[in-house]
């Protein structure tokens, strides 16, 4: 939907695609062709032959995973400060975040010159659909883990700055604690007669 508003030219962008490390995709072709050319590079990145992220994610043939739109029971993608979506702003920051001096993409490269990283494991297919996925790829999920829990704790601050597109008094930060105490509602114990006191968010601020 948020797309077709776009297109139509009512509502603000739709968030771009990301990769894995947080980078936008660079293409703008059919969804055919980013199907194929993500195959062979899952980065999307328009320099495949430079890009060794992409080239050993490739080789390893297991996908690894950036961001989810949908965290903490909450729609990333519906929250926006000015254009900019809250699913935009943690996939920025897990871009840019620096940890001992190095971004999420400097680390991965540099991770891939060392004998430790070139002496672990490949993944191995054990049959009937089983994966050892190997000690490199358990070492890039690791690594990519650190810098999105790095990413999400500098984001913390700003979510009371990302307000919900649907209700302009529900930010990302109280819709977060309210699904929270809705999840807790719902799963606690109680008895036979008790009510479950949920708070909708699309009803967030109404009386």
């Amino acid at each position: 939907m948020e797309t077709i508003k776009t297109r139509t030219g009512f509502g603000t962008p739709a968030s771009p695609r990301y990769n894995a490390i947080g980078e936008p995709y660079k293409d703008k072709d059919s969804f055919f062709t980013r199907f194929v050319r993500n195959q062979l590079n899952p980065l999307g990145t328009t320099k495949e032959r430079e890009d060794a992220v992409a080239k050993e994610i490739v080789r390893l043939g297991v996908g690894v995973k950036g961001f989810n739109k949908f965290m903490n029971l909450v729609e990333y993608p519906k929250y926006k400060k000015g254009k900019v979506s809250a699913f935009d702003r943690v996939n920025q920051l897990l871009s840019t975040v620096s940890l001992d001096g190095k971004t999420l993409r400097q680390a991965l490269e540099a991770e891939f010159q060392l004998e430790s990283y070139k002496n672990l494991g490949e993944p191995l297919n054990l049959g009937k659909g089983m994966l050892d996925e190997g000690g490199k790829v358990k070492r890039i999920k690791y690594i990519i883990e650190k810098y999105k829990t790095e990413a999400l704790l500098q984001f913390e601050g700003e979510k009371k700055e990302f307000i919900n597109v649907d209700n302009e008094k529900l930010n990302l930060k109280s819709a977060e604690k309210t699904q929270k105490n809705n999840r807790y509602e719902i799963d606690r114990d109680r008895t036979p007669n008790s009510k479950i006191n949920i708070v909708p968010l699309y009803n967030f601020g109404n009386k």
